[in-house]
């Protein structure tokens, strides 16, 4: 009886591990077939380094980004981020919440100096905080895989949810870009007064305005590109959003990674030379 009753609890051992493997190897086929996309999305965790008024919180930098905030205030803050020769600015908000810097310039030295105002409204600026960091990244086109300031979205986004059901199925990467940048020359087209508002210095901020172009399917370059950026980005296509000049003209455009390679797509209009001063 002891035999019979041991046997009789392997069988059925074995009968619900086939369960679950099958059950998993379906779930596995499912998203396969689907094409299910996984976007990545930044967060803070418990790893950060503070001076003066800033902050920047370094617990995911092996995925190419850290967050950076600083003391709630009303005054113009600017952040530099410096790696040996190479540096890039943000725009710092006041309100005392996090925001995404990636890590475009690799591993290595890092260094965040926070630039504040002495006088709100004044054009002389003090330094509110320098940090240092020594980063390690997994993968250098991982910080093009999530929001930032300039390509900036969420799950909740329309856009996104746009580009899951324009990828839903699509599991080559080229695919998936296809689909996406024929999306953006078949709906989107380019504003062109905007464009001379902002010539004739009628507009000043040129952070790229994703919600509004997404609305109107209209916008100038970087926020063309940006919408580009942010539908590629959701469906786990690492996109720069490049910034520079277009044939002598200051420009915008998209370059997009896969497999180390990489591919320019300008929403835009063509040029003949590009030129890339700084990524986002």
């Amino acid at each position: 009886m002891k035999i019979l009753r041991w046997f009789v609890c392997v069988v059925i051992l074995i009968v619900l591990t086939v369960q679950d493997v099958c059950a998993s190897n379906a779930h596995a086929f499912a998203d396969a077939v689907t094409g299910v996309q996984t976007s990545n999305f930044p967060e803070a965790g418990n790893r950060a380094k503070a001076d003066d008024r800033l902050t920047v919180d370094y617990s995911h930098m092996d995925h190419g980004y850290v967050m950076v905030k600083a003391k709630k205030t009303e005054k113009r803050m600017q952040l530099t981020v410096k790696k040996g020769s190479d540096s890039v600015h943000y725009e710092i908000n006041g309100n005392g919440e996090y925001e995404v810097i990636p890590l475009q310039f690799g591993s290595g030295k890092y260094q965040f100096t926070l630039m504040i105002e002495q006088r709100k409204g004044s054009n002389r600026c003090c330094c509110a905080g320098t940090v240092m960091l020594n980063c390690r990244i997994t993968n250098d086109y991982n910080c093009f895989l999530y929001p930032n300031q300039y390509v900036s979205y969420d799950a909740n986004s329309p856009l996104v949810k746009e580009a899951q059901k324009l990828c839903k199925g699509l599991t080559d990467p080229k695919e998936i870009v296809k689909a996406i940048c024929g999306y953006i020359n078949k709906h989107f087209e380019y504003d062109w007064l905007k464009a001379s508002m902002i010539k004739s210095n009628q507009t000043k901020n040129l952070l790229p305005d994703i919600g509004t172009t997404w609305e109107t399917k209209r916008g100038i370059c970087q926020d063309l590109s940006a919408v580009t950026c942010a539908m590629l980005r959701s469906q786990g296509i690492s996109a720069k959003l490049a910034i520079g000049s277009a044939d002598g003209n200051y420009h915008s455009w998209v370059v997009i990674i896969i497999d180390g390679k990489t591919k320019r797509f300008d929403p835009s209009f063509s040029a003949r030379s590009y030129k890339a001063e700084r990524y986002y």
